[in-house]
């Protein structure tokens, strides 16, 4: 007759109760017990491999100009730099929001890859794109992305300075804003 490892009572029945055997009490709180510490190492394992947490800037120079036909944004790259000029650091989502003067609308608009226009809202003259990827800094900490390009068409025309503002964020960089100086 086949003994069970943890006590001395035959397999094929129960001392106490005389019941066929089954998963004990004891058995499943002994391997409960022992899992605990082995989950929790599971769990935390995936924060030590994530990319590097560090701030860093995002620099998107002087995008526009004025051709007689709308405020063009021409600037096409925006750029982000790791603190330290750290490899693989990310600067999460990034939002381009541009504020122009109410009854703006936008012309002849090219969405880059990962680029989503979520509030395209002439009445007030906002427009707020999303890149919900974002950047990851390369070898050298730094790292481009193209940006969607357009036209403005302001009511105005030529706008006047200082009536079209672009400002960006991201989750874990720094971001900035410029506005159109005429």
């Amino acid at each position: 007759m086949r003994m069970d490892t943890l006590d001395t009572t035959p397999v094929t029945q129960h001392a106490a109760t005389g019941t066929p055997p089954g998963v004990r009490r004891r058995r499943v709180l002994t391997g409960a017990a022992w899992s605990v510490p082995i989950i929790a190492a599971a769990v935390s394992a995936p924060a030590a491999s994530a990319s590097p947490s560090t701030g860093g800037q995002l620099t998107y120079p002087a995008p526009f100009r004025y051709n007689g036909a709308g405020l063009q944004v021409v600037q096409t790259f925006m750029t982000a730099t790791a603190d330290g000029l750290v490899a693989g650091a990310a600067t999460g989502a990034i939002t381009l929001t541009v504020n122009a003067p109410a009854g703006t609308t936008l012309q002849t608009l090219s969405l880059n890859a990962g680029w989503v226009l979520t509030n395209p809202d002439s009445t007030s003259g906002t427009f707020v794109f999303i890149h919900s990827a974002g950047i990851v800094t390369g070898r050298d900490g730094t790292e481009e992305i193209s940006l969607p390009t357009y036209t403005l068409q302001t009511p105005e025309e030529p706008p006047a300075a200082g009536s079209v503002t672009i400002s960006w964020t991201s989750d874990n960089f720094t971001g900035g804003s410029v506005t159109y100086s005429g």
